[in-house]
């Protein structure tokens, strides 16, 4: 494959696609911890918690609205790192989400009262654009690099590396939280620890300039639709 090392790509697009599984995952894993960590709390309330924990996933339903931003405008013009900016940035922000949630965890979940589901709702589902931000920019990224041969390769790396991410993320939590006895708090900070290492390490990926260059958003949707 020329111009790319595919060692490369598969050291760094695993464990971020594996990241990204996790964040999916979060408001899962702290549904299994929510209800013993808050107060006395009304089934009717209890319900609405759940409720926002069930509804923090649907960004993911937009990256069709994101993608030709993506694919058409480098991150502030940097035009070398066109789709690591994006997958580097958006784990960044999603990395200092998560840390921002540990910091408050406390005062949204605790014995005083029941949860508080609209604050973790808020946390989560914009750690989860981040991801789905950083998910378009890296499958760009692994579909060019993989070309050829690869293709089907790169498809495998985002289909185990997610799945393995969504399935571990609650029991990672659980397992900390019951089996280790760490606070929730600290759970969720480790999270962030691995998705702010893994967005780093997208900057070892190779990645060839775009010859597109586009110069507004109006630009880079109407190439698409």
């Amino acid at each position: 494959i020329r111009d790319y090392k595919v060692t490369g790509v598969q050291t760094c697009a695993l464990p971020i696609y594996m990241v990204q599984g996790l964040i999916f995952s979060l408001a899962k894993g702290l549904k299994s911890v929510v209800v013993y960590d808050q107060g006395n709390c009304p089934p009717e309330n209890e319900r609405d918690v759940m409720s926002w924990l069930n509804n923090t996933n649907w960004p993911w339903t937009f990256k069709i609205l994101v993608a030709p931003i993506v694919d058409g405008l480098p991150l502030f013009g940097m035009r070398k790192y066109h789709r690591r900016g994006f997958i580097a940035g958006a784990g960044i922000v999603a990395a200092f989400l998560l840390f921002a949630l540990a910091w408050d965890y406390k005062n949204l979940v605790n014995k005083e009262s029941c949860a508080n589901g609209f604050g973790l709702w808020v946390y989560i589902i914009l750690a989860v654009f981040m991801a789905s931000v950083q998910d378009v920019a890296l499958d760009g990224l692994t579909i060019i690099a993989l070309a050829g041969r690869n293709i089907g390769y790169g498809a495998a790396l985002q289909g185990f590396g997610k799945k393995f991410g969504q399935d571990g993320g609650k029991a990672m939590i659980l397992v900390l939280n019951k089996t280790f006895n760490l606070p929730v708090w600290i759970c969720i900070a480790t999270i962030g620890v691995m998705v702010l290492i893994s967005a780093a390490s997208a900057l070892m990926i190779k990645e060839r300039v775009p010859e597109q260059r586009l110069d507004s958003l109006w630009e880079a949707y109407l190439t698409v639709y």
